[in-house]
């Protein structure tokens, strides 16, 4: 991770959580600990995706 917004280069390395779960559909994602709302999709989610 690189110049990131909030953090800079505060934590090295980029230490992340890892990802449990993903809907794109109903626009959420969740780590261990936290649940995350994202945003609008920068392109079309395809048909495919469960």
């Amino acid at each position: 991770m690189h110049g990131h917004p909030i953090l800079g280069s505060l934590v090295p390395g980029g230490i992340t959580s890892e990802l449990w779960y993903i809907d794109l559909k109903l626009g959420f994602t969740r780590t261990y600990s936290r649940f995350y709302r994202l945003g609008k999709p920068a392109g079309p989610i395809p048909d495919d995706i469960d």
